[in-house]
């Protein structure tokens, strides 16, 4: 099995941002005998963990990996870094310990439901911790108005 690969950081398609997916240049995804939905681990300066997709041909031989803004940001890496990438294998946590990303002295309301809604926008997703994780769909009010929250 191969351990760990070096891929070039690209931004991900529109229709992907948001749904914790990488996707691999399809030589590489092949080398490393990934399945479309296994989990791998990308490392920058941080860590991230998402599910592999298979680049299109059009990518064959680039040696890039297609990342959204969240991931980037969750596995320390800019556009055009280099970045390691490994299959990993996941094991299903038991809880998770939130905390919303405001700026400071900013405040928010949440309603009660907000936990129920939280599980059902989180189940099965991959998260390690301190990354940050999106959740569409999922507005909240700030004292700037609404926007999806971030955890």
């Amino acid at each position: 099995m191969v351990e760990k690969i070096i891929l070039t950081v690209k931004e991900t398609q529109i229709s992907e941002i948001g749904k914790g997916t990488a996707r691999i240049d399809p030589l590489v995804f092949d080398k490393m005998k990934l399945s479309i939905g296994d989990s791998i681990l990308i490392e920058g300066t941080k860590k991230a963990v998402c599910y592999a997709t298979r680049g299109t041909e059009i990518d064959a031989g680039l040696n890039q990996i297609k990342i959204d803004g969240i991931l980037r940001q969750n596995a320390g890496a800019s556009l055009d870094d280099p970045v390691f990438i490994e299959k990993i294998n996941v094991m299903p946590c038991q809880t998770i310990n939130f905390s919303p990303v405001i700026e400071k002295d900013k405040k928010i309301n949440l309603t009660k439901d907000i936990e129920n809604l939280i599980k059902e926008k989180i189940l099965n997703l991959n998260v390690i911790e301190k990354n940050i994780v999106k959740i569409p769909g999922l507005p909240i009010l700030t004292e700037d108005g609404y926007r999806d929250l971030q955890l």
